[in-house]
């Protein structure tokens, strides 16, 4: 992610985004082919490494055509549009995966990595096709079209960026969430669920489908509500929500009876 996301997001400032995304979603599903065959764990962080480059390669160019396709009076509702888009495909994909993980089996997440393939390549199709016809104008708030403008090249940007008081912050802030949350939540929290809750796989692709259908049945609900909020208080707010979530984690582990439900509530 971090050798990526700068290339993807330069690649899209300079040519098309589109295919950008695209060809991201083809290398992420060819990854995921090569993990198929990976028998050391050499192979297997080899081409996990590959799955990282075209997953994020592929999110500076999808916000880049979120923002480009859309006024930017709507560009709130828009990513949320896209965040709830990819919501709905994360419970369906977690919900099928877990009938057919099996940590017991040399082969047990063949059936998940196919299925990670076939949606990063069916991903890339959708993509293409609506970016088919697009003028690759940035839409104003009166529906007109404008071009887009001139990015600025290498550190200049960077440094653009980092003159700005409120933008050191906001990069302060999305670290901090990165370490504190997301990164747990990706590798930690199943990791927990397996060798200290001794849950099994199908709890965890259950407790990810849950967290999923919570996002999508309350985004655009809370996306209405927080119109006219403070940003930074509401940051602060989910900080709160998360620091319970830890808590109720470690209680589950003094109470093995309820665990399983426990990690699945903490997850929703």
């Amino acid at each position: 992610a971090l050798l990526a996301a700068p290339v993807g997001g330069r690649l899209a400032d300079r040519v098309s985004p589109v295919r950008v995304a695209v060809v991201a979603k083809l290398v992420a599903a060819l990854s995921t082919l090569v993990l198929l065959w990976a028998g050391t764990p050499a192979t297997f962080l080899a081409a996990m490494f590959v799955f990282g480059v075209g997953v994020t390669a592929a999110q500076p160019a999808q916000s880049v055509l979120v923002l480009r396709w859309s006024g930017s009076t709507d560009r709130r509702k828009m990513f949320a549009w896209a965040f709830t888009g990819s919501s709905v495909g994360m419970a369906i994909g977690a919900l099928l995966a877990a009938q057919v993980v099996d940590l017991g089996r040399v082969d047990g997440m063949s059936g998940a990595f196919l299925m990670a393939g076939a949606g990063f390549v069916v991903s890339a199709g959708l993509l293409a096709l609506a970016g088919r016809g697009a003028s690759g104008k940035v839409v104003t708030d009166d529906g007109s079209h404008e071009a887009a403008a001139g990015a600025l090249s290498g550190w200049a940007a960077v440094l653009t960026l980092a003159r700005i008081p409120a933008l050191r912050w906001v990069a302060v802030v999305t670290v901090t969430i990165a370490l504190g949350f997301y990164a747990q939540f990706e590798s930690g929290l199943p990791a927990f669920a397996l060798t200290f809750l001794h849950v099994p796989e199908r709890t965890i692709g259950t407790a990810a489908a849950v967290n999923c259908l919570v996002i999508v049945a309350l985004q655009m609900i809370v996306v209405k509500v927080t119109a006219r909020r403070n940003p930074a208080s509401l940051l602060v707010a989910v900080g709160f929500v998360w620091v319970l979530s830890w808590g109720i984690l470690a209680f589950a582990m003094r109470t093995p009876a309820i665990a399983a439900t426990l990690f699945v509530t903490t997850f929703g």
